[in-house]
């Protein structure tokens, strides 16, 4: 028979026991406040370090900005443009601060103002220096070509817009000569009569001669009963057109009154622009002729008058490539009229290609 044991865990004896500790409700609750009294205190701490950064950063003279430094700009005072940025630092950032801080300086927003206010700005770069500079760089535009409607005067860029006036404050730029192009709706010296008014003018000079010859022939001008002269081209089905040395038909748009030029307009396209440059240039650089300025209706026109010193009229057809015409204005100088003939000149015509007219 078998019998089931219970094994009996073995009894200690007292000396052998660990002595029991024994934790009241209040020592329990001493214990949980000790732990939670801590935690409130590093947090405190951390609040009081956070204020104590922020009175540094928002506060103290340390990050306030002291320092504006400017270049690259010619005809905008630095004091204008520190003037800007003070008065955007001063305005107010997070309720109870100002501007006026390293940290709070709004760099998109200076740049915004100062483009505003200043047209002649072609890009500006804004940049924050530690602890208390402002950092600004501009480059501004470059004026090219004086263009002047209605008795005002702008200089344009070389895209062709208006960003200054001449009568500008600054007037740095009043000593320097530039292209100067005059536009009207109508000029009086492109009806060309055929009057002699020169009558001091010496016999042997054939002011009668409205032709350059060269190896192609000649070309006649001819005259209209109201004063407008032409000359004959034959097109490809053998019929005579009558090219005439000034346009008359004029576009509606460009018979209405002329609109005062204002900043940031588009005067003139890029092309109109790099024509004229090129064409100056080329003059300067070919001829002996010194122009005073240019005439023309407006960009929609082809035609581009030149006027020389010596008052003669040069006619150029802004379609056209700028240093050919050059070329042709510098070989009938220097083969196809005298020394003596040049100053009695009253205008030379070169809007039709190779062929050139001159009286």
């Amino acid at each position: 028979m078998i019998r089931n044991f219970k094994f009996r865990k073995k009894r200690m004896k007292p000396w052998q026991r660990k002595p029991k500790v024994f934790m009241n409700r209040k020592s329990r609750s001493f214990k949980k406040n000790k732990n939670g009294s801590a935690k409130s205190f590093k947090r405190g701490l951390l609040v009081t370090l956070v204020l104590i950064v922020a009175y540094f950063i928002f506060f103290s003279e340390f990050f306030i900005i002291k320092k504006i430094e400017i270049e690259g700009n010619k005809t905008i005072s630095n004091e204008s443009i520190e003037k800007i940025i003070k008065n955007e630092n001063s305005n107010s950032a997070l309720v109870i601060f100002t501007k006026n801080n390293f940290f709070l300086s709004d760099k998109e927003e200076i740049k915004k103002k100062i483009i505003d206010e200043f047209s002649e700005i072609k890009t500006i770069t804004i940049k924050k220096k530690l602890p208390d500079t402002i950092k600004v760089k501009i480059i501004e535009e470059i004026p090219l070509v004086l263009w002047c409607r209605i008795e005002n005067c702008y200089y344009l860029n070389n895209k062709g817009i208006a960003f200054m006036a001449e009568n500008n404050d600054a007037g740095i730029y009043k000593n320097k000569k530039f292209i100067k192009i005059i536009e009207e709706t109508e000029i009086k010296e492109e009806i060309i009569e055929n009057t002699n008014e020169n009558k001091e003018i010496k016999e042997d000079i054939k002011t009668e001669i409205k032709y350059f010859k060269d190896k192609d022939g000649k070309w006649e001008i001819k005259k209209e009963g109201d004063g407008r002269e032409y000359y004959e081209k034959e097109t490809g089905n053998n019929e005579i057109e009558r090219i005439y040395l000034a346009e008359q038909e004029i576009e509606l748009k460009e018979k209405a009154a002329l609109i005062p030029i204002k900043i940031n307009d588009e005067v003139a396209n890029k092309n109109f622009i790099d024509f004229i440059l090129e064409l100056d240039n080329s003059i300067k650089k070919n001829t002996t002729l010194k122009i005073k300025y240019y005439k023309t209706k407006g960009i929609k026109t082809r035609e581009l008058i030149a006027y020389t010193d010596r008052n003669i009229r040069i006619y150029f057809n802004a379609t056209n490539d700028a240093k050919l015409q050059t070329t042709y204005l510098k070989d009938f100088i220097s083969k196809g009229i005298g020394k003596k003939e040049i100053n009695a000149l009253e205008y030379i015509y070169l809007e039709s290609g190779n062929k050139i007219f001159y009286k």
